[in-house]
């Protein structure tokens, strides 16, 4: 009865941008959308899918639901009921989920929302392949499930930011390169004042960068000086 919305179609070049970018009309969808990289977990044409039956149950029932939707919308809905024997633990094991999600999460907790009560989601769709003498597997795949996707999250998050930070520090040490070429060895302040007073941070990126190229090397006085052929 409650969807999951998934957005798994943005490259993380235009992730990074709209990241960066908190105007950009996008970033709303980041608290809303589970991102999920669409690359991952693809069934090969060449190869018999193992869980082919279960997709094709799957599927069947989404359309039945919405077929019961947009043609009988107020059709009382089936509920599956979860054994009661199971409540208490399915709350701690909530509680340990939702601390791992702390965790997972330290340094994007406006993206919890979205996360916290989707094991619940999920039990739904377990549910509908759980059978009355198979033993208790679907709780355990729910927050399993849930775990896995919000750790996908917090990486494609992880991987946009970084491939932003490249592309930025990429742009940015044509500008640097040239003022040490005019200028000859400087010190980090004297960048800045080259760049209207941009902070140190905005240096950082390009400078570690141009370092780790061996581009760059820091003399004693922690002056700045080009390596090799400019």
């Amino acid at each position: 009865h409650a969807r999951v919305h998934v957005w798994a179609t943005m490259t993380l070049e235009r992730l990074g941008d709209t990241l960066e970018n908190e105007s950009s009309p996008w970033s709303a969808l980041y608290d809303q959308c589970l991102l999920w990289d669409g690359s991952t977990g693809m069934a090969t044409q060449d190869k018999q899918y193992k869980a082919a039956n279960e997709w094709q149950h799957y599927d069947r029932l989404v359309h039945r639901l919405l077929q019961s939707r947009c043609h009988a919308p107020f059709q009382k809905q089936c509920r599956k009921q979860v054994p009661r024997s199971y409540e208490p633990r399915f709350q701690a094991t909530q509680n340990s989920y939702l601390e791992s999600l702390e965790n997972i999460f330290a340094c994007d907790n406006s993206h919890i929302a979205q996360f916290c009560d989707l094991p619940a989601r999920l039990l739904w769709v377990f549910l509908q392949f759980y059978a009355d003498k198979e033993p208790f597997w679907w709780g355990k795949a729910a927050f399993t499930t849930a775990e896995y996707a919000a750790r996908m999250h917090a990486a494609m998050l992880k991987r946009a930011r970084e491939k932003n930070t490249e592309k930025l520090a990429l742009k940015f040490m044509d500008k640097i390169t040239a003022i040490l070429v005019q200028k000859g060895p400087c010190k980090l302040r004297d960048l800045q004042r080259s760049c209207n007073q941009q902070s140190a941070e905005h240096f950082r990126p390009t400078l570690n960068l141009m370092e780790r190229q061996g581009l760059l090397q820091v003399d004693e006085q922690k002056r700045f000086r080009l390596v090799g052929p400019s």
